[in-house]
């Protein structure tokens, strides 16, 4: 079954890498985590013993894949594409060096402040053991409020937290359309500055996410430059492919960063299989089990917004740790659990024809050429950067309704906010870009 899966995933990515002009579309994102989980599925056959693999799990795989890029046709050919162009202009928002400098103080004082209250409150000597002290707090024994910043420095964490998406998102569009990197020096300390605060939790998720969401928006503007077309090159990518084993590699050791002991995992090859590929599995096992179902429709997907209006007590916890035949498997199950918990397997299927049709739309409005013309900064582009983080990784676990939330809102809004004043208070030009 696991490889009938990976050559229907396989098929899924050719399709969406051939039947659209962007690479970061929907049909792709949505593929290639799941593809690549099912390759490593494939190299560990035996070890976890994937011959025992469900009927209802496979069905969940094949048929949600395929409701989802349904959804994603549906809305694709209700929308007019665009057409490839010489010529395209944005208008560049230059950022004064000293408000970037200005800035780039305040939020190093931020982060530093945090570093420096998490290690009091927890006692710790460094801030790599601070961040493991909060992980199991806030993860592990699920209490978030123990060591919680102040109201206002709180609340200046967060400024910075998400003024980061803003910064990150002209920081790519100046990269890909040629800026000199030594103009960009203040921006790349800004988005480090701001993107390492994320440790504090002790949790490298919110790092790795900042990250893809700045290669998405760079892959995006250079799509843009080319018009479009899609064109992808052997030396391309050959690039990416290195680029992704280093990643791989320096996610791997940063577990010090936050207290996490990396001795017990010399052997990088099984840690990084197990990370990457043993979701199928873990959702095999999760999926033959008996569950707390609760009778909200949706209470596991969007938890976060359900918690505004109804106390939802308890929630089952996608949390527990796998092992097949000693093989630790980690404790994520894709983003389909969350789903089968709510849903059941047929509304599964019903629901990714919505998520499909929801991301193509996104998708859809942030390649329009008039939207290619207006600004700098777009919320449309930066929106559909956004989500596709959660799209791209829910192979992974749940991301997609993790999104969908208060903190979404509030990054939003400060966004919109620090928007208008930046385009208060500096100058603009016109710059073209002839391809």
């Amino acid at each position: 079954m696991i490889y009938f899966l990976a050559f229907v995933y396989f098929l899924v990515f050719i399709y969406g890498i051939k039947g659209f002009r962007c690479i970061l579309n929907p049909i792709t994102l949505f593929a290639i985590g799941l593809l690549l989980s099912m390759i490593v599925c494939i190299a560990n056959y035996n070890e976890w013993d994937l011959k025992s693999f469900h009927l209802n799990t496979f069905s969940i795989l094949l048929f949600s894949a395929i409701s989802f890029v349904i959804g994603c046709l549906f809305i694709h050919y209700r929308y007019k594409r665009i057409k490839g162009t010489k010529d395209l202009s944005y208008l560049n928002f230059s950022l004064s060096k000293k408000w970037l400098i200005v800035y780039l103080i305040f939020s190093s004082a931020v982060v530093l402040y945090s570093f420096k209250y998490l290690i009091g409150t927890t006692g710790a000597t460094n801030i790599s053991e601070a961040a493991y002290i909060n992980y199991r707090s806030n993860f592990v024994e699920g209490d978030s409020s123990l060591y919680m910043l102040p109201i206002i420095p709180r609340l200046l964490k967060s400024t910075v937290f998400y003024l980061n998406f803003y910064f990150c998102f002209i920081l790519a569009n100046k990269l890909a359309n040629g800026e000199p990197l030594k103009n960009t020096i203040l921006l790349i300390l800004i988005c480090i500055v701001s993107t390492l605060g994320g440790l504090t939790t002790g949790s490298r998720g919110s790092v790795f996410e900042t990250v893809i969401y700045f290669i998405i928006l760079y892959v995006f503007f250079k799509s843009r430059m080319n018009g479009f077309r899609n064109k992808i090159n052997l030396k391309q990518l050959l690039k990416a492919s290195i680029l992704c084993l280093l990643f791989l590699f320096l996610f791997f050791k940063s577990g010090t960063l936050v207290g996490r002991d990396t001795s017990e995992n010399d052997d990088i090859l099984s840690y990084l299989s197990a990370y990457v590929g043993a979701q199928p599995k873990n959702l095999d096992l999760f999926m033959n089990e008996s569950h707390f179902v609760h009778n909200i429709p949706g209470s596991h997907t969007f938890k976060y917004i359900y918690s505004i209006f109804v106390p939802i007590e308890p929630v089952y916890e996608l949390s527990m740790f796998r092992f097949v035949n000693e093989y630790p498997l980690g404790n994520v199950y894709t983003g389909f659990a969350n789903y089968y918990l709510d849903f059941g397997i047929l509304g599964t299927i019903v629901f990714c024809f919505f998520l499909g049709a929801f991301f193509q739309y996104l998708f859809e409005c942030s390649i329009k050429k008039t939207d290619l013309k207006k600004q700098y900064f777009s919320f449309k582009v930066f929106l559909y950067a956004y989500f596709a983080v959660g799209l791209l990784l829910n192979f992974f676990g749940e991301r997609i309704g993790n999104l969908v939330s208060p903190n979404t809102l509030k990054c939003i809004v400060t966004i919109f906010v620090f928007d208008f004043i930046v385009r208060k208070f500096t100058k603009k030009s016109i710059t073209n870009i002839t391809i």
